[in-house]
């Protein structure tokens, strides 16, 4: 297997670098564990991923590439595959000998490590996620992976302007109308003027991470969206234009441009990794509903949870769960008629509370703890959940069987106490409140986005925290600056602004997404200004 052909060439692998480098072999490690599992598999079907079957593995190779650019003082490696018989017997490796066989304990090398790793991770700024994000196309199935490839190459090949300045390296996911491409933006640090998207929310605003630039030197990941050619001109149109007004609004995705190819449209926007379903970072969707219908699929735990053929089926889907009297209501106050011969679409439905517990069963029930997610990163649970030490029974925390690889650190996760699992069960109680309020079908009924803000599901728990308006961008033209913006003939957006050695005010174009007031305070061209 290719675990044998990495670890025969222990001395030159630039895997194998000194001991402080932890992330690097915890990564190696779960490579291993992960194709330790496909091991019987691939004894009876050979395939281009096991190269000691005579195969090429061009992704490996591109990983050794991309390791070497990690590590480029390291004695280059020099892998030699042997071809062998598929019946032929295979000695099993022992990672963790392997990897530890420089001398000493293996459980007081992999705990010290383990600690190693945990203070980098405070004072580092995350390389080795990088390491993750760009490889992580490696990590789903084969068959999948060239499907992602021949939808990049085809995209590549249909936008070739995208290629300059992007690097695609995974597909996110599709939808009816569009497909998102997690890319590398190779221009950020050196081209793009990235302030316009960027915004101005303040330090204590929830949005400010939207703000926070990318240090300097380090990749920066965006989502490509490809729009298909399946939708209309004028649909298109629109989704680009509420994008672009949108820009400076919180916990929206940002538009970063869009551009065309003929018959092919492409908008770039932040790639955001989802660590805490509070945020609900909508790549397009802006409204109540949609935000429900997100919040939706985290609470059953599937998605996608409808899966319509046309929109005769998803308006079944959705009378299902409202019945007939609220549909029929629904569609009177929008000038439409609902009707429906199927016996079984009940008269009065369920609420979205009754439909998700029905989904989930288990949803009071806290679940094991990710260690790696929020709010297990907080230094208080980091606390609790340092390694075991070693004891008699041969536990290691480097060790973990290949049938669970989150088996390490679900073990050394604390159970939940019962006052943090009443506050789980309360806190999945103002979940469904919220989500009964943003599915209501009536859209004068539907709470509005202000007050979906203030909800118990979203309010900052502090009671002096601030109030939400102190923090919410205001259309350009408002805020105590809006008098000094105006829209000239051109429908441009332009700004009055004082200049140095010139009496007055001086107008100037600002692209969308500048000028925007936030709060009571005047946007970034007007600070310092009286009002």
């Amino acid at each position: 297997m290719a675990a044998t052909a990495l670890l025969s060439q222990h001395s030159s692998n630039p895997l194998e670098v000194s001991s402080s480098d932890t992330r690097n072999r915890a990564y190696l490690k779960e490579l291993m564990d992960v194709q330790h599992v496909a091991r019987d598999y691939a004894a009876e079907h050979p395939s281009s991923d096991d190269p000691l079957n005579g195969y090429n593995v061009p992704e490996l190779e591109r990983y050794h590439s991309h390791l070497a650019q990690l590590y480029p003082d390291a004695p280059a490696p020099a892998y030699h595959y042997a071809a062998s018989a598929s019946n032929a017997p295979e000695k099993d490796v022992d990672v963790d000998e392997e990897m530890l066989s420089d001398g000493g304990s293996g459980d007081e090398d992999m705990e010290q490590e383990e600690e190693e790793a945990e203070e980098e991770e405070e004072e580092e700024d995350g390389s080795g996620a990088d390491t993750d994000e760009e490889l992580s196309i490696y990590l789903k199935p084969r068959d999948e992976q060239l499907e992602i490839e021949e939808e990049i190459a085809d995209l590549e090949s249909a936008v070739p302007e995208l290629t300059e300045d992007y690097k695609v390296i995974d597909r996110l996911g599709t939808g009816t109308f569009s497909a998102v491409y997690k890319a590398i933006d190779l221009s950020y640090h050196t081209k793009w003027d990235n302030t316009e998207w960027h915004g101005h929310h303040p330090p204590t605003s929830s949005s400010y991470y939207l703000t926070v630039p990318n240090p300097p030197g380090s990749k920066v990941y965006v989502a490509v969206k490809r729009i298909y050619v399946t939708s209309g001109p004028e649909r298109i149109r629109n989704e680009i234009s509420i994008m672009e007004d949108c820009r400076g609004c919180r916990h929206v995705s940002q538009l970063i441009t869009a551009f065309r190819n003929r018959d092919q449209v492409v908008a770039i926007m932040p790639y955001h990794k989802n660590e805490d379903f509070r945020r609900l970072n909508i790549l397009l969707a802006i409204d109540v509903w949609s935000a429900g219908m997100i919040l939706l699929f985290f609470l059953t735990k599937k998605f996608p949870l409808f899966q319509s053929n046309d929109d005769t089926e998803a308006l079944m889907e959705i009378a299902a769960i409202l019945g007939r009297r609220r549909m029929e209501k629904t569609a009177t106050l929008h000038s439409r008629l609902f009707q429906s011969n199927v016996p079984s679409l009940s008269q009065e439905g369920m609420s979205w509370v009754d439909f998700v517990e029905r989904q989930n069963p288990d949803l009071r029930i806290p679940p094991e703890p990710e260690t790696s997610y929020y709010p297990y990163t907080l230094p208080e649970h980091r606390a609790r959940t340092r390694p075991p030490p070693s004891s008699s029974t041969g536990y290691s925390p480097g060790r973990s069987s290949p049938s669970s690889p989150s088996s390490a650190s679900s073990a050394r996760a604390p159970s939940p106490t019962p006052s943090e699992v009443a506050a789980y069960a309360a806190e999945i109680d103002d979940a469904l409140d919220f989500l009964e309020k943003a599915m209501e079908p009536e859209s004068t009924r539907r709470m509005t986005p202000r007050s979906a803000l203030y909800h118990a599901f979203l309010r900052e728990p502090r009671p002096d925290a601030p109030g939400d308006d102190e923090f919410t961008p205001h259309p350009f033209g408002d805020g105590v600056c809006g008098a000094l913006h105006f829209i000239d003939e051109q429908e441009d957006l332009c700004v009055r602004v004082p200049v140095p050695g010139r009496t007055g005010l001086v107008a100037r174009r600002v692209q969308a997404g500048e000028g925007i007031a936030i709060g009571k305070q005047p946007c970034e061209f007007h600070k310092g200004m009286t009002f």
